[in-house]
């Protein structure tokens, strides 16, 4: 049993989630924000992303899930696709990858479309590939995705995932 434990934990602080701090803030940032993380003392990487909390509705189902929208070229959430899918492919033309368990909770497979419901209102998605994490009431777009759907010309960050040096890390305070 404990070693079931210790690979799920491994897994997902090892291989899934590779960030050391995640910056959320109540509001979209400007670029100068991430600029300032950029150069605080032991950060190595800053990598914007915007997580919101959104319905996701189809075939008569719905569940509130916790939307991440990234750049598909980001490293420090590592999609776990099928092999030789990549997640600039899985996002691609605003897709939304979907993890396997509410897959099969909304019934949905790739290709299916469905309701978000997000702060800037109701619209449908279409649904890309899915990916096999721990936690299943999650779902991931592109920035570009997910700056289309709200009908921002901007980014709509309002967080980030931040590498740093371990040595370093005692020391990064908000």
């Amino acid at each position: 049993m404990l070693d079931s434990v210790n690979y799920i934990f491994i897994n997902n602080y090892k291989v899934v989630e590779k960030w050391d701090f995640t910056v959320l803030y109540n509001a979209p940032q400007a670029q100068s924000t991430f600029t300032q993380l950029q150069s605080m003392a032991g950060v190595k990487l800053v990598e914007p992303v915007t997580q919101i909390p959104v319905t996701l509705k189809a075939n008569g189902k719905s569940d509130d899930i916790l939307l991440t929208a990234f750049s598909p070229d980001e490293t420090m959430h590592a999609l776990q696709l099928s092999k030789g899918v990549t997640t600039a492919k899985a996002l691609q033309d605003g897709r939304m990858v979907i993890t396997e368990g509410l897959a099969k909770k909304l019934g949905l497979k790739e290709g299916d479309t469905a309701t978000l419901s997000t702060q800037f209102g109701s619209t449908t998605v279409t649904i890309g590939p899915q990916t096999n994490e721990l936690m299943t009431a999650v779902g991931y777009i592109s920035m570009d995705g997910l700056a289309k759907l709200a009908g921002s010309p901007m980014s709509l960050a309002n967080g980030a995932y931040l590498g740093v040096d371990k040595a370093a890390s005692d020391t990064i305070t908000s």
